[in-house]
């Protein structure tokens, strides 16, 4: 891309592939232009903003479109199926890298969500994660709307499978993002409630009691010092699902319990 040519060689390249994969290759093209641009100081503060909105819309591929051929080509391990979270990640790196305006940072967040929201929306919320904690690492209070927007998104988007073992997983990346990028009362939330739903509490009766010690240790990570309140929270809920659930599962994660216990204080496991 350093040629003068290069760039529009790389065009005429992708003129050759079919969507979605000619979308795919003009993000990265578009990006590695962007990127070269930038670092050379061939580009304004202006341009670069509507250039990365540019490669994020180069992204918002039809959805129908991109869902059928990443399932007909779902067993080829060199496609770009596997990959595309990078692609989304790469373009966010830039923007916390080179975008100097805490505005136009907000602004690029807005857009981006304004795609997602669209039909044609990649809809993923690891990306969301990703991106939100990037912004966090400016450590500018000023962003802190745009990153709690990130994480809302993402916790939304986590909260549309209905099965509680993947719920619990996606649920414990959004608590654990809410904790990193600072928002105390909006982790504190989740592990509330992934408490309850590890231990089938309520209208779910698929019990994934072992998931509760997982939230214990993450909530642990951040806030030790309620750590004990939180374990006497899950010994309740473990005598709530006694006799419904499997003993055998229920020992087990006392057995858990135990040696979080032990790890907290050796007093409490005696």
């Amino acid at each position: 891309l350093q040629n003068p040519s290069g760039h529009r060689i790389f065009l005429l390249t992708a003129s050759t592939f079919s969507t979605p994969e000619q979308e795919f290759f003009l993000a990265l093209v578009n990006l590695a232009q962007l990127w070269c641009d930038t670092v050379n100081n061939q580009l304004n503060k202006v341009n670069s903003t509507q250039k990365v909105k540019e490669v994020l819309n180069n992204l918002n591929i039809n959805k129908d479109l991109r869902q059928q051929t990443l399932h007909q080509r779902i067993n080829d391990p060199d496609y770009i199926s596997r990959e595309i979270h990078k692609i989304h990640a790469k373009v966010f790196d830039y923007i916390t890298r080179f975008i100097p305006s805490n505005n136009k940072i907000a602004e690029l967040v807005n857009y981006w969500l304004e795609l997602d929201a669209s039909p044609n929306g990649y809809k993923n919320h690891d990306i969301h994660i990703e991106f939100a904690k990037l912004v966090k690492i400016k450590n500018n209070i000023n962003l802190e709307p745009a990153i709690k927007k990130l994480l809302a998104r993402a916790e939304l988007q986590a909260r549309e499978d209905e099965e509680t073992s993947v719920l619990v997983n996606e649920l414990l990346l959004c608590a654990e993002a809410y904790g990193y990028c600072g928002f105390e009362d909006e982790a504190i939330r989740l592990w509330q409630e992934l408490f309850a739903l590890a231990c089938g509490i309520y209208y779910r009766k698929d019990y994934q009691f072992n998931r509760a010690i997982s939230v214990l240790r993450l909530a642990h990570k951040y806030h030790p010092e309620k750590s004990l309140e939180r374990l006497r929270q899950v010994l309740t809920l473990a005598h709530q699902v006694k006799g419904t659930a499997q003993m055998r599962t229920i020992a087990s994660a006392i057995a858990r319990l135990i040696v979080f216990a032990c790890e907290v204080s050796p007093d409490l496991a005696l």
